[in-house]
């Protein structure tokens, strides 16, 4: 059988012991729930709610949330004076700050969120109708007035 992590952890040297323990306590300390990021920043659920234009009872529902829309999480963050950043950590490569912007949206206009797959098909229809009307502009700009059909 083999040994428990108290056993690894016993065998080694009490400097390297502590090294491992502030790492640890130091990965902890860099992930909170909305709860404890609300209180570290002086918060009551009373003051969020009042800046979100929400019922309290709805901050707490959302502190007690496991999974919820991104835009949601950009409101109660920009709620309590920050801004929602999302970083994709990819094997093989550096990290990528995925937009969550108006610019990233597909025209959305929906405040935190990835462009879903409407949003990018909606922008794509808009741009290509941007160049048919600039090519139509183009070709009607090339034929000679008498030629032309409305006679211009």
């Amino acid at each position: 059988m083999g040994k428990s992590l108290n056993e690894v952890m016993a065998a080694l040297p009490a400097n390297r012991q502590d090294k491992i323990r502030a790492r640890g306590a130091a990965l902890v300390a860099d992930e909170m729930t909305l709860r404890e990021l609300r209180k570290a920043m002086g918060t009551t659920q009373e003051q969020l709610a009042a800046r979100m234009g929400k019922p309290q009872a709805t901050i707490s529902r959302m502190e007690a949330q496991s999974d919820m829309l991104m835009s949601t999480l950009g409101q109660v963050v920009e709620g309590m004076g920050g801004r929602l950043s999302i970083v994709a950590e990819m094997p093989g490569r550096a990290p990528v700050r995925l937009g969550t912007g108006p610019a990233a949206q597909g025209g959305s206009g929906r405040q935190g969120c990835l462009p879903s797959r409407q949003g990018r098909a909606h922008e794509a229809q808009r741009v290509s109708e941007r160049a048919s009307a600039s090519m139509h502009h183009r070709i009607n700009a090339s034929i000679p007035a008498r030629l032309h059909p409305c006679g211009r």
